[in-house]
């Protein structure tokens, strides 16, 4: 779901990504579900954090 929601295309062409907060509001998760997958999905190399550790962009081509 989250990486449905990052690699839409107006999503993947933020420069700095996206906040953690706009993923819990648009996907409707809570915000420990949203952080704990972005973790998972950073660990595999799936996404990256980009200007701090609230923001993340996907990696996946």
């Amino acid at each position: 779901m989250i990486m449905g929601f990052l690699d839409q295309p107006g999503i993947s062409a933020l420069e700095h990504g996206v906040s953690v907060n706009l993923v819990v509001e648009r996907l409707g998760i809570p915000e420990s579900e949203a952080r704990s997958t972005l973790d998972k999905l950073a660990d595999l190399g799936c996404v990256l954090q980009t200007i701090d550790d609230d923001h993340f962009i996907s990696c996946v081509e």
